[in-house]
């Protein structure tokens, strides 16, 4: 006959009584049973344990997101540091690029009056020019202060994403409607800078967040902040530009017929002939183009592309931005013998939000899984050992 076990609490369980499933309250220990589980009284009691965990941990990533936004509400540093922002874009806009503009209007659009052309430009140049220079200050939000995770740093995270993020999108939307206003911009280009603006902030500070995240020292964090205003700011435009030769290559063409382009030179509608030509050799800019759409500037040309004054330079800028994604099938009929256009400008604006979005993400589970695992292994005594 098998001995009676002891279990943790000390008592001895007779087997046959602990088949019967009643023994001092305790459950029995058989898997696949339907005791095993303590019979649907438990686990609707369980369900409504983990729903009432829930709740509160949502209230408490809540209340801690007032908090951030409250402490950040309150602090003169990070306003001093968005009026800096806007000032450097709306005097360097003034300033230095006003003066090379008005001395290149002569080469560039020699047919218009320069100041005409400055009134036209200038505004949609500062619009997008804003969002770098606000790049440091929307990723410092994010790293400037210590998380003091508490239950968990993915959920210090999320609240100061939620808390801080919001703030920095909010101000920033009313940065670019104040340096609109400044350079007499007029609101239906407004309206799209700030939109764009507003969420490239919120997903910076956010980027901020996770790289506190994974990174918890404050000088390394901020070591990183600096790699990532570099790259976000340059150097991904210029890794794309390096690229950009590698993709060169040969494309069949067939001659087209009943071709309509736009007034920019994009093509509109155009058939295709059983007629080859000479292939097409260049290189491929949709291949690369998605490396540099998560730069803050490109963002904004891509955003507010459709609003600025048509014929200008900035609208020629605008457009060259946005065949870049499609590549030479803008204005290259008949590549490979298609018929219809293979699809219009790629969303570039979302395409960048969307990398910045999974960069956070991704720097915020790196950070919770290396606290996790650290806290894992002093629970378990291993701190400071090394392991293989």
């Amino acid at each position: 006959m098998e001995p009676a076990r002891a279990p943790e609490g000390g008592r001895r369980l007779d087997p046959a009584a602990e088949d019967l499933g009643a023994v001092g309250g305790l459950a029995p220990s058989g898997p696949g049973s339907a005791k095993h589980d303590g019979g649907p009284a438990a686990r609707r009691s369980r369900r409504l344990e983990r729903a009432a965990a829930l709740r509160r941990s949502s209230l408490a990533v809540l209340v801690r997101a007032v908090r951030e936004f409250t402490s950040l509400a309150a602090s003169p540093a990070w306003w001093l540091g968005l009026a800096l922002s806007v000032a450097l874009a709306v005097g360097a806009v003034m300033g230095p690029l006003r003066a090379a503009l008005l001395a290149a209007a002569g080469f560039t659009e020699p047919w218009r009056d320069p100041e005409v052309a400055l009134a036209e430009a200038l505004p949609v140049l500062g619009l997008w020019a804003l969002p770098l220079a606000l790049c440091p200050w929307a990723l410092l939000t994010g790293v400037a202060a210590p998380l003091r995770p508490r239950h968990g740093a993915g959920r210090a995270a999320l609240a100061r994403i939620l808390g801080r993020g919001l703030l920095a999108a909010a101000a920033a939307a009313a940065a670019h409607a104040i340096a609109g206003a400044a350079l007499g911009a007029q609101p239906p280009l407004v309206g799209p800078a700030a939109a764009s603006g507003a969420w490239t902030a919120g997903l910076l500070a956010a980027v901020g967040t996770g790289l506190r995240t994974a990174v918890v020292h404050p000088w390394p964090s901020w070591a990183a902040a600096a790699v990532a205003v570099l790259w976000l700011g340059a150097g991904n435009a210029a890794a794309a530009l390096w690229l950009l030769p590698a993709t060169e290559s040969s494309i069949p063409r067939h001659y087209a017929v009943n071709v309509e382009r736009d007034s920019d030179g994009m093509l509109v509608s155009f058939e295709c002939t059983d007629f080859e030509l000479a292939p097409y050799t260049g290189p491929r800019s949709e291949m690369v183009a998605w490396i540099a759409a998560s730069n803050p500037a490109l963002v904004a040309v891509a955003a507010t592309g459709d609003a600025v004054p048509r014929g200008s330079v900035v609208a020629w800028t605008a457009d060259a931005y946005a065949s870049a994604a499609v590549g030479p099938s803008a204005w290259e009929p008949c590549l490979e013998g298609h018929s219809t256009r293979p699809g219009g400008a790629a969303p570039l604006d979302v395409l960048g939000h969307a990398q910045l979005a999974a960069a956070a993400a991704a720097l915020v589970g790196i950070g919770s899984l290396r606290r996790r695992v650290r806290r894992s292994r002093v629970g378990a005594g291993l701190e400071g050992e090394e392991h293989p």
